[in-house]
């Protein structure tokens, strides 16, 4: 593979070069880099083949390959030895598994699943922690040509069941109990209720249960008393897996490059779940390729990734990604903040990572936690009397030439500004995090504090910050700067990845020719295909073509984004998170960025409330940080909303919370905000990690009524 790490620093410093490239001479470019970073067991003699009615998108297809030998075997028979997954569970103990011995597990696992009659074609869902047998369970199921469903371990018995069912599962791989903060959490009884609601349901489709056990004490007949109904349970210790049978040797299946790899349910505000389907050559690549050149890796690293194996950030980024390029990947079993705030900097030390890419919420929670700050003296030469409308402007002026971050900040009075105040006995000037070259950040766009806190408290100001943008049915990263060849602008995604064509069309456009001019905010789409773009969405490809392909051979995001002059895209939140006031059209993202560059405010949510004088008025959540007098922070954040947007940004109402209701991604529930503000029941809040927020938000805005 070192020709492989090589090829990855050809292609970033040459983007310019290698971009036009990708873009102009896609399937050249694409297959160069398939025949390079995967082994297909057959040669693929077409490159791609697509049509716009109906849809279909295929990579490769002539090819046929496996997952599970391009991210396992072939580097379990090239380097043994080396570690390919570190563990770390929610105590901080630590489990190491070499290419070899993980490829030991994965054969163990895949010849359970056949010995329960799992072959190609099938899918079988796992509803699990984030442990290693999470990724174990998904390599056996690739090995095996059957597709895999992974359903995040806090979603409720009906999120469960209705994955399932709409999937066909055949099998569901579970655990008896995990524990996580520091409480003990209980599978058991979600699926009992899961396999319950299937059961009425009249669904048939579901074989079996395993219980991958870990309380050796825990009674077989206790399971089945709880779960009824004409399915399989089974469990399944480490004194099972030991067993002759388990340990035969059982080879890949190679299977045609369009064979679904797995299938992955988003999880949207409105409507039944979109369970969107992954091919397994196309994929591969576009996760392998993304993680080589977006984080500069090289053949040693460590990458730390501290997503869930329910989301994509997980498959692609702690699987999929690492395991395929043949380095080692971190597995979080922990809360970033338990027991204290200083567990994520001693799991980044104690595994000497190279890389670190988590999501801008994790950054802002330690923010808040940590007994830390950073220091923002009012500077003398900003005027704080400027009300000028400026109802499209982008924080820190995109259309500028103004560079805000590449190794660091750019003037004295952003250095002190932005400076890392550590106590002579703080417990962070004692972990050494010298391994660190690389941060990223993933799932929302980065406020520029979130942002530059990141770099100064992990790299000491000196690791780039990766502010990626991408989506479930993307498959990997979009847009993203480039180390060593990007200007890197806190809040800005930068520039599109090899093979993607974005452009920034009018809201209400017709077609594609209907484009917003620089500096302005439109829909983000992008043309034609690229290998890791979801192939349909499952049981409803008319669904996938709708959502996806309102203009043809385009790809709809649903993005809001604005384009600056120099080439620089920002993305703004989605489509829908817009207020109108007066018929200014005001960004939530941008409106949220103000909020959280006054200093005391850890979070905040904007939200359009109707008015009837100016059709919306804004209503703002805000969660101060700790010892903060919330009622203080309100006219310093009207007065930066004034500053940084304009008087039209003038708040009605602001609305301090303990907390915000949010998924296990970090996701805001503005539908959840947004029903409350409305005085109507909130609907299903299956997918909401902090349940409690929304009775406390709910019960304030009871107390101080508008």
């Amino acid at each position: 593979m070192k020709e492989v790490f090589a090829q990855g620093k050809r292609l970033r410093e040459n983007y310019s070069k290698e971009y036009l490239r990708s873009t102009n001479n896609k399937e050249d470019f694409f297959a160069e880099q398939a025949r390079s970073i995967l082994s297909f067991s057959k040669d693929f003699t077409t490159v791609l083949s697509e049509t716009e009615a109906p849809v279909s998108i295929r990579w490769f297809e002539d090819g046929e390959i496996n997952a599970c030998y391009n991210a396992v075997d072939r580097h379990a028979e090239s380097t043994p030895d080396k570690v390919a997954i570190i563990y770390e569970d929610d105590d901080e103990k630590t489990v190491q598994l070499t290419y070899a011995g993980l490829l030991t597990e994965v054969i163990r696992f895949a010849n359970y699943l056949v010995s329960k009659g799992v072959s190609k074609g099938n899918t079988v869902c796992l509803y699990m922690p984030m442990e290693p047998l999470a990724l174990i369970a998904s390599l056996a199921c690739a090995r095996l040509g059957a597709a895999h469903t992974v359903v995040f371990g806090g979603f409720s018995a009906d999120s469960l069941a209705l994955r399932i069912k709409d999937s066909d599962a055949l099998w569901l791989v579970t655990a008896d109990t995990t524990t996580r903060g520091g409480r003990t959490l209980d599978y058991i009884s979600n699926v009992s209720a899961a396999v319950d609601i299937l059961a009425s349901s009249g669904t048939k489709t579901l074989a079996g249960v395993l219980f991958c056990n870990k309380d050796t004490k825990l009674r077989q007949n206790a399971l089945v008393t709880k779960i009824e109904g004409n399915i399989e349970v089974n469990l399944l210790t480490e004194i099972d897996m030991q067993s002759e049978e388990m340990n035969k040797h059982l080879p890949c299946l190679n299977v045609p490059s369009e064979n679904i790899l797995f299938h992955l349910y988003t999880s949207g505000s409105t409507g039944m779940p979109k369970g969107v389907s992954h091919s397994t050559a196309g994929y591969l690549l576009y996760a392998a390729l993304t993680t080589l050149v977006c984080f500069d890796i090289e053949e040693n690293d460590v990458f730390f990734c501290t997503a869930e194996m329910g989301w994509i950030t997980g498959h692609s980024y702690v699987l999929y990604g690492p395991l395929t390029l043949g380095i080692t990947t971190v597995v979080f079993g922990g809360i970033p903040i338990h027991p204290d705030p200083f567990r994520l900097f001693r799991s980044v030390s104690r595994h000497r990572a190279t890389h670190l890419y988590t999501a801008p919420t994790v950054v802002r929670l330690l923010q808040k936690s940590l007994p830390t700050h950073l220091v923002r003296p009012e500077d003398p030469n900003e005027s704080t009397d400027d009300l000028t409308p400026a109802v499209d402007h982008i924080p820190d002026s995109p259309v500028s030439n103004r560079s805000i971050f590449m190794h660091g900040v750019t003037n004295a009075f952003e250095r002190e500004r932005y400076s890392k105040e550590l106590p002579e006995n703080s417990a962070l000037k004692k972990i050494d995090l010298s391994s660190l070259r690389v941060l990223g950040s993933v799932g929302e766009p980065i406020n520029k504090g979130a942002y530059i806190w990141f770099s100064m408290f992990f790299g000491d100001g000196k690791c780039p910050v990766i502010d990626t943008y991408w989506q479930t049915e993307a498959g990997g990263v979009m847009l993203s700067p480039l180390i060593g060849v990007t200007q890197f602008k806190p809040e800005s995604a930068s520039f599109p990845f090899f093979g993607m064509q974005p452009l920034v069309i009018k809201k209400d456009a017709k077609d594609v020719t209907e484009t917003e001019e620089p500096g302005t905010n439109g829909i983000l789409i992008f043309k034609g295909s690229w290998p890791g773009i979801a192939r349909t969405i499952v049981k409803n490809h008319p669904r996938y073509e709708s959502a996806y392909f309102p203009y043809p051979n385009h790809f709809y995001t649903g993005d809001e984004v604005c384009k600056d002059t120099e080439g620089y895209f920002w993305i703004r939140g989605r489509a829908d998170d817009v207020i109108n006031i007066s018929g200014h059209r005001l960004s939530t993202a941008e409106i949220e960025s103000a909020i959280c560059s006054v200093e005391g405010v850890s979070e905040a949510a904007a939200l359009g409330q109707e008015d009837e004088v100016t059709g919306q008025s804004l209503c703002i959540f805000v969660v101060a940080s700790s010892n903060e007098d919330s009622a203080l922070l309100f006219p310093k954040i009207k007065q930066a909303l004034r500053k940084k947007i304009g008087a039209v940004v003038t708040p009605k109402r602001i609305v301090a919370c303990p907390e915000l209701p949010k998924t296990s991604t970090g996701k805001m529930m503005r539908r959840v905000l947004r029903k409350l503000l409305m005085g109507q029941e909130v609907g299903d809040i299956s997918t909401c990690i902090n349940p409690d927020s929304i009775s406390h938000a709910k019960e304030i805005l009871l107390q101080r009524p508008q």
